[in-house]
C-alpha cells in the first residue's frame, strides 16, 4: 500500500488545475520519493459525495474504490485533488477519511491554498460566468458571496485545523509567498518533504479570460433558457469553451475582469478583521491583510463593462447570438451527449460511443433488407402517403399530377 496520502482541497481559484494537470502528467524532476496519482483529472466526485445530495448514495462506491487503489500501489506518496473540498463540511470529510482510509492514521496530511479576498471576489465572479452560473453585476457577487460567509476563512479553516491539528496546512495564494513564486512548485515541495522539486510545463493550463472574452460567454449564456435538464450541458460548455478561448493567442493590450475602487473599498470593510484573523492564526507578515488595502490602489476607476456590445462590433455580436441559439438547440436536443462530446477526448468515458446504437440498428435493417430484386421498388412512408392522396383526386386531376407524384415516389 501507498505510504502516505496528501489530501489537496483546493481553494477554487487557486491553481487547482495547473496543480492537476501536473500531477496527471507526473512533470516534475527532483523528486526522492515515487507519486501516485489515480484520477484522470481530479478527484471532484470524490467531493461531491460529501457536499451533493444527489452524489451521497455513490460515498461507499467511490470511496472503495479509492482505497483500493492506495492498497494497490506501492509508491511513497499518494494524493488526492479536489477543490470541491473547499464546499465540503470538515466534520463530514473527517468521518469519510476515518471510516474508509483508516489505515493511514497519522500518515495523511492536507493542504489548502487562500486566494485573497478582493482577488477572489474577482476569480469566482469569472468562473461563475463562464459557466453561466451567474449572469449578474460584480457587485451582486460580492453581496452573494458576503451572504454566504464562503470568503470569511477564519472559521472555516478554524473546523479544518480542530479536525486535524498540525497535519493540515494553509497558505496564502500569493506569488510572492510561493516557493518559487509558482503554486505548483510550492505544492509539490510539501508533497515531496521539501525536496528541491521543479515542475515541467504542462499544456493547456487553466488561463484566465480577457474581459472580452468573458462577455462574449456572458452573451451566450444569456440565450439559454432556464432549464435544469440542461444546466450540466451548460456548465460544461462555457467550461470548456472558455479553456479553448484562453489557449488562442490573446489581442494586445486586453484587460482581465478588475474591481473598480469604490468596490474595493467596500471590500477592505467587509473582510479586514477576517484576513487579520488568519493572518495572526496562520501567516507570517501579514500576507492577506496587506493584499486587501492594497486593492482599491490597484483598482480602475470606473466600473468594467460587462455587456459584449462595449468589447464587440454589430457583425460580431450577430455571430455570438447565432452562435448562442444554434448552441442551444444542439444542447436541448441531447444534453447528456453534447455534455460529453464537448469535453477532451481523454476525459470522456472510454466507451462512449454515441453513434453506436445507430450503426447497430443500421446493420440489422441492412440484414433484414438483404439485396433488392431487380425492378423491384421499395415503398417508403412519404411513398405511400403520395398513394393515398392520388387516389382521392379525381381521374383528371391525378393525371395532370403523375409527374409530380413520380418525382416524389
Amino acid at each position: 500500500m501507498v505510504g502516505e496520502i496528501v489530501f489537496h482541497l483546493g481553494d477554487s481559484k487557486t491553481g487547482s488545475t495547473s496543480i492537476q494537470q501536473t500531477l496527471v502528467a507526473q512533470a516534475w524532476t527532483g523528486a526522492s520519493k515515487t507519486l501516485l496519482y489515480n484520477a484522470r483529472v481530479n478527484h471532484i466526485p470524490l467531493a461531491h459525495t460529501i457536499n451533493r445530495p444527489k452524489d451521497k448514495p455513490f460515498a461507499k462506491k467511490r470511496w472503495t474504490a479509492l482505497r483500493s487503489d492506495l492498497e494497490r500501489s506501492d509508491a511513497d506518496i499518494a494524493v488526492v485533488s479536489a477543490e470541491g473540498f473547499e464546499f465540503s463540511d470538515p466534520d463530514e470529510f473527517a468521518e469519510m477519511v476515518r471510516q474508509y482510509l483508516g489505515e493511514w492514521q497519522g500518515r495523511i496530511r492536507f493542504i489548502t491554498y487562500l486566494r485573497p479576498h478582493a482577488e477572489r471576489v474577482v476569480s469566482t465572479y469569472a468562473e461563475r460566468s463562464k459557466q453561466g452560473l451567474f449572469l449578474g453585476r460584480l457587485e451582486e457577487m460580492h453581496e452573494r458571496l458576503l451572504d454566504s460567509g464562503l470568503l470569511m476563512y477564519a472559521p472555516r479553516i478554524a473546523r479544518w485545523k480542530a479536525q486535524w491539528g498540525d497535519a493540515y496546512t494553509v497558505r496564502p495564494m500569493i506569488r510572492s509567498e510561493l516557493r518559487g513564486g509558482d503554486v505548483v512548485e510550492d505544492f509539490l515541495n510539501f508533497v515531496f518533504h521539501g525536496d528541491p522539486v521543479k515542475p515541467q510545463a504542462v499544456a493547456g493550463a487553466n488561463e484566465s479570460l480577457t474581459a472580452a472574452d468573458l462577455a462574449a460567454l456572458r452573451a451566450i449564456h444569456a440565450t439559454f433558457p432556464k432549464q435544469a435538464r440542461m444546466r450540466d450541458a451548460q456548465k460544461t460548455l462555457g467550461w470548456n469553451l472558455a479553456q479553448l478561448i484562453s489557449a488562442l493567442p490573446r489581442p494586445k493590450n486586453t484587460e482581465k475582469p478588475q474591481l473598480h475602487r469604490s468596490l474595493a473599498e467596500t471590500l477592505v470593510k467587509a473582510y479586514r478583521d477576517d484576513a487579520a484573523e488568519v493572518d495572526r492564526l496562520y501567516f507570517e507578515g501579514s500576507p492577506l491583510s496587506k493584499s486587501l488595502e492594497a486593492a482599491p490602489g490597484k483598482a480602475r476607476e470606473t466600473v468594467q463593462p460587462i455587456d459584449a456590445a462595449s468589447y464587440f462590433g454589430p457583425d460580431a455580436l450577430r455571430l455570438i447570438e447565432g452562435l448562442g441559439q444554434l448552441l442551444v438547440r444542439m444542447i436541448a436536443a441531447a444534453p447528456d451527449t453534447m455534455s460529453t462530446a464537448m469535453r477532451p477526448k481523454q476525459l470522456r468515458a472510454k466507451n462512449w460511443d454515441p453513434d453506436g446504437k445507430r450503426k447497430a440498428k443500421g446493420a440489422v435493417a441492412k440484414k433484414k433488407s438483404g439485396k433488392r430484386k431487380a425492378g423491384e421498388v421499395t415503398q417508403t412512408p412519404s411513398t405511400g402517403v403520395v398513394a393515398q392522396v392520388a387516389r382521392r383526386l379525381p381521374k383528371g386531376l391525378r393525371r395532370k399530377l403523375s409527374p409530380l407524384r413520380r418525382h416524389l415516389s
